[in-house]
């Protein structure tokens, strides 16, 4: 499942998104979303 999510961030990288998937995983992975959208 997490690996959907970062296929479907790294293939559209839309915003939306990335707001589920900080909201789904664990603060861990939220920070690694973040990195990359602000990248």
């Amino acid at each position: 499942m997490y690996l959907f999510l970062f296929f479907l961030l790294f293939s559209g990288g839309s915003l939306s998104l990335a707001l589920i998937t900080r909201g789904v995983t664990l603060p861990f992975h939220g920070r690694i979303v973040r990195a990359f959208v602000n990248s």
